[in-house]
C-alpha cells in the first residue's frame, strides 16, 4: 500500500513537472497541491507547490508553502535538503518583495513566520545573487511602510496628470466645427448602418439596471448622437415594464477637449429648455426652433435667429457664473469645466463673420496614398448607385423611357419605322442619361440620397443659406423660393448680406492661428452642407417615423422641416423622461478624464464611474486608436452583456486593407489575440466605413493565467510596444496619416493596466527591472517604414541582443520619482551614488526647467507651417558637446532605430524626453521636468537641448545651449 502511494505521489510530481515545463502554471498546482497533501512529511512538493504559486502570482500562497516546505526540511536532520532550501532561500525574498509591495502579504503573516523566514535567509547569504534578492526585498518593505494609503492616492493622481502623448507644435487644438457622422442611438445602434444595429433588449434588464441606465459621448461634438440617443431611450422607455420605469434613471456624460463645441451644445440644450418650459407664442416656438435649426445644421443664419443665440450665449454665461451654476435641473456642468467655457462664450459673442466654403474636395479620391481596397469599397458604392439608376430606366415602358431620355439629349428619338436607329438611340442615350444624372448626384452631395432636399440644393448653390422657415423668409426670399419672381435674387443676395449673420456658436481659438487655411473664420472648405441634413432625415425614417403619411418634409423649408421634427422628438423625450435624465457636461481629454473617474474625482458621488456604453466619435484616430481604447476607457465599462465602447475612423480610412491592419498597427496584436494581451474583447474592427468596438470579457479581470499571454510572448510584445514608442516610423505627413502619439508614461500605464487584468506582478516588476537597468534581451525590432505596420512584421524577428535603453533612463527617473507609491507592483532601480546613474528621487529633486524662444530659433518648416504642427510626434533630445559635434538633431532624429542599437551614441552622452510639459509655438515656451543635480552637471558640460518631431525626422528647434535653461 505504501509503495501504491509513493507511486502516487511521483505520478503527480511527474505531471506537476510536465504542466510546469509548458507554462500551465495552474494545472501544474493543482498537481503539486495533491503530492504535498499526500505525503506532507517530503519539502520536494511543497517546495513544487510554492514555484508553480509564485509564477501564478499567488505571492502569499507561495509565502505559506516555503514556509510550510523549509519547517519540513529543517526537521528531517537525516536528510540533506541543503539544496532545497537555497532555492527556497532565492524564491523566498522575490515572493515577500512583491507579495509585500502589493499588500498581499502582511507585516504579521510575516513575523508569525520569522524563524523560518530568518533560517531561510541565512541559508542565502554566502551567494551574491540571493543577498541582492534579499536586499532588495529589505528597500521595498522600507519603501511599502513608508507610504499610506492617502500617499498612495496622491501618487496615483500626480501619475494622473503627467502627459501621456508626446507633444505637438502648436498647443491650440484643431477644431473641426461641424461633423459628418451618422445619427445613433446609443440604445439600439452605433450608427445607420444594418451591421452597427447592437440593440439593448430592454427584456435583459433588471429595474436596478434600468435606474442606472449609463451613457458617454467622447468628442461629442455637435451633440447629434446625445440628442438621438434621448429619443432612442424615449422609445425604448416606452415598451418598459412598469418596475422598469418606476426605478428608470438615465444619465448622459457630453465629453469633448474643446470648450467650444461644448459651449455650443449648452446654447442648443438651454433653447430646448425654452421649449420644454412652455410659455412661448407660437411666432417666438418657431424662432427658437430656427435658432436651433441654424445653430446645429448651418455656416449662416437670420439675423434674428444670430441675435436669440446671442442672448442665449449671454444667459448661459451668467448661469455658469452663479455659485452653484443656476442651469436647469437636467443640466450639469463639472466646475472644472466652466473657465473654457466661459472663454469661448465669450468668443461667441464676439464674431460675425465668415468666409466662403465649398463642397468636399473631389480631388480626394486622386490621392495616391488611399489604398486599393478603400477605392475599391468606394468604386463599389459608385457602381451600385449607377446600377440602380440602370434599374430605374428599365423599370420604365418603352414611352416612358424615351420621354425621360430626351431631357437629357439634344437629338430626337427616331421613329419606329427605324428600329435599329431607334435602339441604338436608346442606348446612347440611357448611357448619357445616367452619366449626367450620376453628376447631379454628386454636386447635390449628401442630398442626392433624398429627392425632397433636392430643391434646396440649387437654393442653396445659389444664396449659401438654407431656406428660413415661413415666418422668418421675407417677401424677397419667399417669392423667390417659390420661383414667383425670380427677378427678385438681387434682392435676396443684398437681404442675406446685410441681414444675416455667421453662426458665431462656430468660432474656436484654433481659427485664430496663422494656418494656411485659418484667417480668423472657421474652414468650410470641404463642408456639405447637406450632409447632416440627410444623417438627421435618415435618422428620422429609421426612428421617428418621418416617412409615414401622417408627416411629410415641409417644402416651403424642407431642411428647417427636417431638423425641427428631429428636435421636437428630442423636446419630447426630454418631458416624458423628465425628472429621470441627466445631461452632464465634461470639458477635457478622453483618457485623462476616465482615468480621473476611477480614481475618485470632484463629480457628484452619484454620478456614474462605469459605464454601459460609450461613443468615442473619432477621437481614437488621435489618442494611439484600440491600444488607449483598451488601457484607458474599457476598464470604464459596466459588466453587462450589452456593455462596449465603440469609434468610427475617419482620419484615415482610405489606408487600411484589413481589420487586422488597423488593429495591428496601433496594438501590435491581431483582433485574436486582444483578449489575451489587453484584457477585453473586441465586437467590431471594421474601420473602413464600418465600426470599431471593444468589450469587456465575459470573466471579470485579472483573468486566469491560462487565459491570458505566455511570459515569453508578454514579454516580446512588451519591447515590440517600448520600441515603437521611443523611435520614430513614418507616419505619412498627408492629412490621410497614423498618429502615434503615446510616450513613455503610456508605455507604463500599460504595465500598470497588464497587471490588473491578470499578468503576474513579477513578469512586469522584472521587465521594467530590465529596461531601467538597460540590460533587455530581445530579437524585437522594429519596423522603419511608412506607416501603416505591415501585419507581417509581427512575426519578424532578429537575432536577440541587448537594446541600448540608456537614452531614456532620464525619462524613467522623472516618471517613477513624480508617480512613485502609484504602481500595483515594485520597481527596482539600481543603487548609484554618481550622476549618472538614476534612482527614485524626492518630489522637491525634481526641478522644472523651461525655455523661451525668439521666432529664429524655430526651424523653418516648422515655423512656416509646412509641417502638421498639431500632431503629438516630438520630444526633448539633450546632447553632450561631444555627441552634437558628430551628430546633428536631423541625423538622431532620422536614427532612432539604429539609437536603441547602440550604433550611435554611449551610454551617459544623450538623454531622451517623450513626456514634455509645455511645448507651444504660440508662446515660445518649452517646458520639462529633470532632476536637478544632473541639470547641474549639463550646465556645467555645456550641454544642449534639441526638440525633434518623429513624422518629418527632423529638428524642430535650433539647440538651446544649458546656460538658457531656467528653473522654473
Amino acid at each position: 500500500m505504501a509503495e501504491k502511494k509513493v507511486g502516487d505521489v511521483s505520478a503527480l510530481k511527474a505531471q506537476g513537472n510536465i504542466h510546469f515545463k509548458a507554462c500551465r502554471f495552474a494545472e501544474a498546482a493543482k498537481e503539486y497541491q495533491k503530492a504535498e497533501s499526500q505525503s506532507p512529511q517530503d519539502p520536494v512538493f511543497s517546495s513544487n507547490f510554492s514555484a508553480a504559486l509564485y509564477e501564478l502570482g499567488d505571492y502569499l500562497g507561495c509565502f505559506q508553502a516555503i514556509c510550510r516546505a523549509a519547517k519540513t526540511a529543517f526537521q528531517l536532520k537525516e536528510t540533506d535538503h541543503s539544496s532545497l532550501l537555497l532555492k527556497l532561500s532565492s524564491r523566498l525574498p522575490k515572493a515577500l518583495t512583491q507579495g509585500i509591495w502589493s499588500g498581499t502579504i502582511r507585516s504579521a503573516q510575516i513575523e508569525e513566520e520569522k524563524q523560518v523566514v530568518e533560517r531561510l535567509r541565512f541559508e542565502g547569504k554566502a551567494i551574491p545573487e540571493t543577498l541582492r534578492l534579499w536586499e532588495q526585498m529589505e528597500r521595498v518593505k522600507v519603501g511599502a511602510m513608508s507610504i499610506s494609503a492617502e500617499d498612495v492616492a496622491t501618487a496615483k493622481h500626480r501619475l494622473l496628470y503627467l502627459p501621456i502623448y508626446k507633444k505637438a507644435a502648436a498647443s491650440t487644438k484643431e477644431f473641426f466645427s461641424i461633423g459628418h457622422d451618422d445619427i445613433l442611438s446609443i440604445f439600439d445602434n452605433w450608427g445607420a448602418l444594418d451591421d452597427d444595429k447592437d440593440p439593448i433588449d430592454p427584456k435583459t434588464l433588471t429595474p436596478a439596471e434600468c435606474g442606472d441606465l449609463s451613457f458617454l459621448f467622447a468628442g461629442v461634438g455637435d451633440a447629434r448622437h446625445a440628442f438621438g440617443s434621448i429619443i432612442g431611450l424615449r422609445k425604448a422607455y416606452s415598451t418598459f415594464t412598469e418596475p422598469q420605469k418606476e426605478k428608470f434613471h438615465a444619465h448622459f456624460t457630453l465629453l469633448d477637449i474643446h470648450p467650444t463645441a461644448l459651449a455650443r451644445d449648452l446654447c442648443v440644450m438651454l433653447l430646448l429648455d425654452d421649449l420644454i418650459s412652455g410659455g412661448q407664442s407660437p411666432s417666438e416656438k418657431e424662432e427658437t426652433m430656427a435658432t436651433i435649426f441654424y445653430t446645429f445644421s448651418a455656416v449662416l443664419m437670420p439675423g434674428k435667429c444670430a441675435k436669440r443665440l446671442q442672448q442665449i450665449a449671454q444667459r448661459l454665461g451668467q448661469l455658469l457664473k452663479a455659485n452653484p451654476p443656476q442651469l436647469p435641473p437636467w443640466i450639469h456642468v463639472h466646475s472644472g469645466s466652466i473657465p473654457g467655457l466661459l472663454a469661448s462664450l465669450e468668443l461667441l459673442e464676439n464674431r460675425y463673420a465668415t468666409q466662403n466654403y465649398a463642397n468636399f474636395d473631389k480631388g480626394f479620391l486622386a490621392n495616391p496614398i488611399i489604398d486599393a481596397g478603400f477605392t475599391s469599397k468606394l468604386d463599389e458604392k459608385i457602381s451600385e448607385e449607377r446600377q440602380g439608376m440602370y434599374e430605374y430606366l428599365d423599370g420604365l415602358s418603352e414611352d416612358e423611357l424615351i420621354t425621360f431620355l430626351s431631357k437629357h439629349v439634344e437629338t430626337p428619338c427616331p421613329k419606329e419605322n427605324l428600329p435599329q436607329k431607334r435602339a441604338k438611340w436608346i442606348k446612347d442615350a440611357r448611357e448619357t442619361t445616367v452619366d449626367i444624372l450620376m453628376d447631379l448626384m454628386h454636386e447635390a452631395g449628401a442630398a442626392s440620397d433624398n429627392v425632397e432636399l433636392i430643391p434646396e440644393v440649387g437654393w442653396y448653390r445659389e444664396f449659401r443659406v438654407f431656406v428660413p422657415p415661413r415666418s422668418l423668409q421675407g417677401n424677397c426670399i419667399a417669392e423667390v423660393w417659390s420661383e414667383v419672381d425670380l427677378t427678385c435674387v438681387d434682392e435676396v443676395d443684398d437681404e442675406i448680406e446685410k441681414t444675416w449673420k455667421p453662426n458665431a456658436s462656430l468660432f474656436d481659438a484654433w481659427d485664430d492661428l496663422p494656418q494656411p487655411h485659418c484667417r480668423g473664420y472657421p474652414n468650410f472648405m470641404r463642408f456639405d452642407a447637406f450632409q447632416l441634413i440627410q444623417a438627421v432625415y435618415e435618422f428620422n425614417v429609421a426612428h421617428c417615423g418621418l416617412d409615414s403619411e401622417a408627416v411629410q418634409v415641409d417644402k416651403d423649408c424642407p431642411s428647417f422641416s427636417i431638423v425641427s421634427f428631429f428636435f421636437n422628438g428630442v423636446v419630447d423625450a426630454l418631458r416624458t423622461l423628465k425628472g429621470k435624465i441627466k445631461w452632464e457636461v465634461l470639458q477635457g481629454d478622453m483618457c485623462q478624464t476616465l482615468v480621473k473617474m476611477r480614481l475618485g474625482d470632484e463629480r457628484p458621488a452619484s454620478f456614474p464611474r462605469k459605464y454601459m456604453r460609450m461613443w468615442l466619435s473619432n477621437v481614437p484616430d488621435y489618442t494611439h486608436g484600440p491600444m488607449n481604447t483598451a488601457i484607458y476607457i474599457s476598464p470604464n465599462l459596466s459588466n453587462h452583456v450589452h456593455s462596449a465602447a465603440a469609434s468610427n475612423c475617419l482620419l484615415n480610412t482610405g489606408i487600411w486593407a484589413s481589420p487586422d491592419d488597423f488593429c495591428h498597427t496601433y496594438t501590435l496584436l491581431s483582433t485574436a489575440d486582444v483578449p489575451r494581451f489587453l484584457g477585453c474583447q473586441v465586437k467590431h474592427m471594421v474601420p473602413v466605413y464600418g465600426l470599431v468596438s471593444l468589450a469587456p470579457l465575459p470573466q471579470p479581470c485579472p483573468l486566469p493565467l491560462s487565459q491570458l499571454a505566455s511570459r515569453n510572448e508578454l514579454t516580446h510584445w512588451l519591447t515590440c510596444v517600448l520600441l515603437y514608442t521611443i523611435t520614430s516610423s513614418n507616419p505619412r505627413m498627408e492629412s490621410i496619416r497614423v498618429m502615434y502619439p503615446n510616450n513613455l508614461v503610456s508605455f507604463l500605464n500599460l504595465l500598470l493596466h497588464l497587471h490588473s487584468v491578470g499578468f503576474p506582478g513579477h513578469w512586469l516588476s522584472e521587465f521594467l527591472n530590465d529596461v531601467l537597468n538597460d540590460q533587455l534581451m530581445s530579437t524585437a525590432t522594429v519596423y522603419c517604414g511608412v506607416l501603416p505596420i505591415p501585419v507581417s512584421e509581427a512575426k519578424r524577428v532578429v537575432p536577440k541582443r541587448r537594446l541600448f535603453l540608456d537614452p531614456w533612463k532620464v525619462e524613467w527617473e522623472n516618471i517613477l520619482s513624480i508617480a512613485y507609491g502609484a504602481f500595483s507592483f515594485p520597481i527596482h532601480i539600481p543603487q548609484r551614488k554618481n550622476l549618472d546613474g538614476i534612482s527614485i528621487r524626492s518630489l522637491d529633486d525634481i526641478g522644472r526647467y523651461q525655455v523661451t524662444l525668439g521666432y529664429s530659433k524655430w526651424c523653418f518648416p516648422t515655423a512656416m507651417r509646412m509641417r502638421l504642427n498639431t500632431d503629438q510626434c516630438i520630444v526633448l533630445v539633450f546632447l553632450r558637446p561631444s555627441t552634437q559635434a558628430q551628430h546633428s538633431a536631423d541625423y538622431l532624429a532620422a536614427k532612432m532605430a539604429d539609437v536603441v542599437e547602440g550604433r550611435v551614441t554611449k551610454a551617459d552622452d544623450m538623454y531622451i524626453l517623450t513626456a514634455v510639459d509645455e511645448l507651444s509655438m504660440e508662446s515660445s515656451r518649452i517646458a520639462w521636468r529633470m532632476y536637478k543635480g544632473r541639470v547641474e552637471k549639463m550646465k556645467r558640460e555645456k550641454w544642449v537641448m534639441v526638440p525633434i518631431r518623429f513624422d518629418a525626422q527632423e529638428a524642430v528647434t535650433s539647440p538651446i545651449a544649458a546656460s538658457a535653461w531656467e528653473m522654473i
